[in-house]
């Protein structure tokens, strides 16, 4: 018997072993066994093992955190969640913009600083110390099939990445940090355009007067008509996130 004392008042003994495979090109996702161990020479000996559930898993990692539970009360922006990944949204809104421009075309952008502005519904995904953000057409919670938009900011690559700069973008994602989040973006001064491979927007101005147009509306544009549509939907989006990496 091979008795473990972690400190507490219970007493554990080494009864049950899980093994995880992991596939060498990580491109599966990995195995896991479970195996009984004998303990009555005095040498952990593990036995034959077999394929536990996910049910199984799910329970003996319920029972294992019993005792330090914690309620985790989501909120309502939340769209999606993983380990050090979360996806969430906002509605459109007027909203200030800033700018800090150092080319010599920079005024007419600066000149915005600080005026409300329509912008479109965001979708964010923090994923580890990155933040990416996409727009939506509709002012309603997506579903996995909605479609993304390019969103016509400033400081986003092609992809939907953030340029993080100088902005205080938390570098660990959580819960507690989404308003953090959205706070770094909402208050940066965007820059400098980071789209290459497709258009910031599907008007036929140029940025300055793209934000111009927006400020000045009396409600709301439709945002189809406006975003360039990435051809991609949200889940789609999401399953590239969380692709293993080759």
């Amino acid at each position: 018997m091979l008795d473990i004392d972690f400190g507490t008042h219970s007493s554990y003994t080494l009864s049950r072993a899980l093994l995880i495979y992991e596939d060498t090109s990580k491109n599966a996702a990995p195995v896991i066994t479970l195996h009984s161990v004998d303990c009555s020479t005095g040498t952990p000996l593990i036995g034959p093992g077999r394929t536990p559930s996910i049910t199984a898993l799910r329970r003996a990692m319920a029972q294992m955190s019993l005792s330090d539970a914690n309620v985790n009360y989501l909120p309502r922006a939340l769209i999606a969640q993983a380990p050090n990944f979360f996806v969430w949204w906002t509605p459109e809104a007027r909203r200030k913009i800033w700018f800090s421009i150092a080319r010599s075309n920079g005024e007419a952008l600066q000149a915005l600083n600080g005026t409300e502005v329509w912008m479109p519904p965001l979708v964010f995904i923090a994923d580890n110390a990155q933040l990416h953000v996409h727009a939506l057409a509709t002012n309603q919670r997506p579903e996995p099939h909605s479609p993304l938009y390019v969103a016509p900011f400033y400081n986003l690559y092609d992809t939907g990445n953030l340029c993080i700069g100088t902005a205080p973008v938390p570098k660990t994602p959580s819960l507690d940090t989404i308003a953090d989040a959205e706070r770094a973006f909402f208050g940066s001064f965007f820059t400098h355009s980071n789209y290459h491979a497709c258009r910031i927007h599907d008007m036929n101005l140029d940025h300055a007067a793209f934000w111009s147009a927006l400020a000045t509306a009396k409600r709301p544009p439709r945002w189809s008509k406006l975003l360039t549509d990435r051809k991609k939907t949200l889940d789609e989006v999401i399953a590239a996130h969380l692709k293993p990496a080759a």
